[in-house]
């Protein structure tokens, strides 16, 4: 038992060498990125706020809303506008990836976000703690050596609980790694603070570790629905696009609603409404062509792609020779009409339907978990609702996924989730410093007894 323990004590301390930099790296950000949201909202509570400049002011419609921000570029196009369940905050307007700006329901006034510096700064945060601050192509290197750090962190705290145990089972020994004790200096004080981080934060450290792994390699992504019994979903860019087993049917008689009409119909049949989303250029149109495979994940807006005409055969192919005798025939317009060949058939490309259900997001008061959200599928002519999916309508090992991403942040539990995200982070790196002062008393007192 003695020389099992022996081993595990090398083991710990020969990973906790190259590691412990990079693991304090993602400690020390962590607690940065844990309120970022936060810290960002109130650095731009001022552009997002629009008051209305007088009691009786109406909103403008949506359709005045994208005329406003037509008027301002191209690139002010909006990929989607939320609107908040409170008069006096401004229409968030997303145009691309981490891309956005706002609009003044009222006054159709465009903002940029505020903050550039904060945002910025956390920005550069999170590129740290994801990539080690590199970029471009460099960005998988980076992913590859902090999921290779979450890896000997794991190890570390396995093997530093198998160190932590002790060999006599007495209360007094159990007693100083569970608590603080003030009367301790030096060595003894880091070892005590080493043992009582390391035996109290190492379940949440353990959280924090396995949902970042996920999110470092596709591998233990892939893991998670192959365990539940599901195919590995395709990986695409976010978007929208049909359910697997297409759009909801819906009766295509009558006049659109406009998509003020839609909205209204939403908070109406969602009177708890927090946020919702509208997407005002719509899906992809209805229908797939035959043939297409893979679905896209829900929210993809790149349009259906039409398959290419089959390409003819070598006997369909004219010669050189009949390519040259074809200059003396009479072209199409000497002829009148299309020329006839009865080997090529034209192919045509399969019908889509023009209307496709409007999709929208809510997020409801009180909703849980906290990070869900609905996503309801409108018949664009009657506001009726033909489809809604729901946190609890995702399969096993897509709830398993989205639990582990907002887990390993603390969002999955509000504010009080990532204040203990926070704490958790505060302990690793605290791991870090007392592992480091032990480690270096260590070779200090070795190094003077060589030299005695």
């Amino acid at each position: 038992m003695f020389h099992f323990r022996r081993i595990i004590f090398w083991v710990h301390l020969i990973l906790a060498i190259p590691a412990a930099l990079l693991v304090a790296n993602m400690c020390a950000t962590g607690i940065l990125l844990a309120f970022r949201e936060e810290i960002i909202a109130l650095s731009d509570a001022a552009s997002a706020r629009a008051p209305a400049p007088t009691p009786d002011a109406r909103p403008l419609s949506v359709d005045e809303l994208l005329e406003k921000t037509k008027a301002a570029g191209p690139e002010m196009r909006p990929l989607s506008l939320r609107f908040f369940n409170d008069p006096d905050k401004a229409v968030l307007a997303v145009v691309g990836r981490g891309k956005f700006f706002y609009i003044n329901p009222y006054t159709g006034e465009i903002k940029q976000p505020g903050a550039r510096a904060t945002r910025a700064f956390m920005d550069g945060v999170a590129q740290w703690h994801r990539w080690l601050r590199f970029d471009g192509e460099n960005r998988a290197i980076g992913k590859q050596i902090t999921g290779a750090a979450s890896i000997a962190f794991l190890l570390l705290i396995v093997t530093g609980l198998v160190v932590w145990f002790p060999r006599h089972l007495h209360w007094r020994r159990f007693r100083l790694g569970l608590f603080f004790n003030h009367n301790l200096h030096g060595r003894t004080r880091e070892w005590n603070w080493h043992n009582v981080f390391g035996f109290w934060f190492s379940p949440l450290l353990v959280v924090l570790i396995l949902t970042a792994l996920p999110i470092s390699y596709r591998w233990a992504n892939d893991l998670i629905f192959t365990l539940s019994g599901e195919p590995v979903p395709q990986m695409g860019p976010p978007g929208m696009s049909p359910p697997k087993d297409g759009f909801p049917k819906f009766a295509t008689s009558g006049s659109l609603l406009s998509k003020d009409a839609l909205l209204k119909e939403t908070r109406r049949q969602f009177p708890n409404w927090e946020n919702i989303t509208l997407f005002p250029f719509g899906p992809r149109p209805q229908g797939r062509p035959t043939g297409a495979t893979g679905a896209r994940p829900v929210g993809a807006t790149r349009p259906v792609a039409v398959p290419r005409p089959p390409v003819p055969a070598a006997s369909d192919v004219p010669s050189p020779a009949s390519s040259s005798s074809r200059a003396s025939r009479p072209n199409r317009r000497e002829r009148g009409g299309r020329p006839d060949h009865p080997t090529r058939q034209e192919t045509p490309a399969p019908a889509l339907a023009a209307v496709s259900p409007v999709m929208l997001q809510i997020q409801e008061k009180g909703r849980f978990p906290q990070f869900s959200n609905v996503q309801a599928h409108l018949n664009p002519y009657t506001g009726e609702v033909l489809r809604k999916e729901t946190f609890a309508d995702y399969s096993t090992g897509r709830k398993i996924r989205t639990w582990a991403r907002f887990l390993h942040t603390g969002e999955a539990f509000g504010p009080v989730g990532k204040a203990v995200a926070l704490l958790a982070s505060l302990a690793g790196l605290f791991l870090v410093y007392t592992g480091i002062a032990l480690l270096y008393r260590r070779l200090r007192a070795k190094l003077r007894k060589h030299s005695t």
